[in-house]
């Protein structure tokens, strides 16, 4: 009777894994499958690998948009506003398997990443870092393969939609914030002043909010897995800071430093 219930639970998680991989293949398949897909022409590689591109940013930005197909991105806190680049062409060439371009906009500074589908994303291995001074309080961030990492940082407005990689914050303060993760764990490590919204379709989130736990009112759903609010089940206070957490397969994780 034991193995027959073993084997029972085997296969309702093995139909429950196909079940969740088709509805993933139906939302962001095409995605995916563009940037692994091998030449027909068996040319593979980057022209631009081992390149390595450094931009002083000049102007009065309080904005910092980033859409990116492909890449690992990072974000953190310095004296002035720079871009590093590894792996990719120049600002604004045309013409290669990875373009990177910049447009303003008022107060608004946007970096776009795009790249041909017929590629491989490890042949590819983009890296960008981003160095932002105080006065940038807003950070949006679309990154479609590839993770992100967020440190240092004190922002007003962040929102971050990352379809297949993790997102990782480091010692940062939002006032508000957006985390959608579609295929993915988060793992943060900051403040939330207002409200926060993690919404994250397959992987696990871990919170660490460095602050007193009365300070926060906590919601978490978890279709398929487990919720740990610093050793319970449910968080017992209703503090000023909003922290919304959904979680379709994946586990959730909230702990307190204050």
């Amino acid at each position: 009777m034991k193995h027959k219930k073993l084997c029972i639970a085997g296969i309702v998680c093995v139909l429950s894994g196909l079940l969740l991989c088709a509805i993933a293949y139906r939302s962001r398949g095409p995605e995916l499958f563009a940037y692994t897909t091998i030449r027909s022409d068996g040319k593979l590689g980057n022209e631009n690998h081992g390149e390595h591109h450094t931009y002083d940013i000049e102007g009065d930005f309080t904005t910092y948009k980033l859409d990116a197909n492909i890449g690992e991105v990072e974000i953190v806190r310095g004296d002035r506003f720079s871009i590093e680049t590894w792996n990719l062409p120049g600002l604004d060439e045309k013409g290669g398997t990875l373009e990177w371009s910049a447009t303003t906009k008022g107060t608004t500074y946007t970096n776009t990443l795009t790249s041909k589908k017929d590629v491989v994303f490890h042949d590819l291995d983009p890296r960008i870092r981003i160095t932002l001074p105080k006065t940038v309080r807003t950070v949006d961030v679309k990154n479609n393969l590839g993770s992100v990492q967020l440190e240092n940082l004190t922002l007003a407005h962040c929102v971050v939609d990352a379809n297949m990689g993790n997102v990782e914050v480091k010692n940062s303060q939002f006032d508000e914030a957006t985390l959608d993760l579609d295929m993915g764990s988060l793992d943060f490590d900051g403040i939330v002043k207002k409200t926060m919204t993690v919404d994250c379709g397959m992987g696990d989130v871990d919170l660490a909010l460095l602050d007193k736990p009365e300070n926060y009112t906590i919601e978490a759903d978890c279709d398929m897995g487990e919720v740990d609010m610093d050793g319970d089940e449910h968080h017992p206070h209703h503090g000023p800071a909003l922290v919304q957490i959904d979680v379709n397969m994946g586990n959730v994780d909230v702990s307190f430093g204050g």
